[in-house]
C-alpha cells in the first residue's frame, strides 16, 4: 500500500447514499463528508463545519451504499487524484477525493434515531414559533385583529 497518496477523515455523511450507474455501466457513489473544525477566536472556541465532496467506485460503492445511512459518522480513507479535460476549448485539472477505505463509527441505527430527534426537534421549535408569534402581541395592539374588526382611519379634513 503506497501511503504517499492516503488520507483520513472524519465526520459526517450529509447526503443520501444512493448507488449510481455511469454510462460505462460502472457503480459509483458520490457523498459529502461534513467535518467539524475548531478554532480559536479571542477567548471562545468556534465551530465551523466544512462540506467535502468525495467520490467511491465500484464495489466500495456497493459496500458505502449499503453498510451508511446519511448522518451516520464514519473515519474514511482516501487518496486524491487528478482528473483532466483534454478538449479543445478548455484545458482544466480538478483533484478529485476517491475512497479507499471506510469504517463505521456507530451503528445505523443511532443515526437514523439522532436524525429523527433532530426533525422531531425542528418540528417543535417550528410550532413553539408560530405560537409565539401568535400569542406574543395582545389582541388590541395586533393589526391583522383590528383591520379585520373593521379598524378605519379617521376622516381629517384638510380645508
Amino acid at each position: 500500500m503506497n501511503l504517499l497518496n492516503q488520507h483520513t477523515l472524519i465526520g459526517y455523511i450529509q447526503t443520501d447514499t444512493e448507488l449510481k450507474t455511469g454510462s460505462s455501466g460502472k457503480n459509483y457513489l458520490n457523498i459529502l463528508l461534513n467535518i467539524e473544525d475548531h478554532y480559536r477566536k479571542k477567548d471562545d472556541f468556534v465551530k465551523n463545519y466544512q462540506s467535502i465532496p468525495m467520490v467511491s467506485f465500484g464495489k466500495m460503492a456497493e459496500k458505502l451504499s449499503e453498510r451508511t445511512v446519511k448522518g451516520q459518522k464514519v473515519l474514511i480513507q482516501f487518496k486524491i487524484v487528478s482528473q483532466t479535460d483534454d478538449r479543445e476549448d478548455s484545458n482544466w485539472v480538478m483533484p478529485q477525493l476517491v475512497i479507499q477505505r471506510f469504517e463505521t463509527l456507530e451503528p445505523k441505527e443511532r443515526a437514523i434515531e439522532r436524525e429523527e430527534e433532530r426533525n422531531e426537534n425542528k418540528n417543535n421549535e417550528e410550532k413553539a414559533s408560530e405560537n409565539v408569534l401568535e400569542n406574543d402581541i395582545p389582541e388590541e395592539l395586533n393589526p391583522l385583529n383590528n383591520y379585520h374588526a373593521g379598524y378605519q382611519l379617521r376622516d381629517i379634513d384638510y380645508r
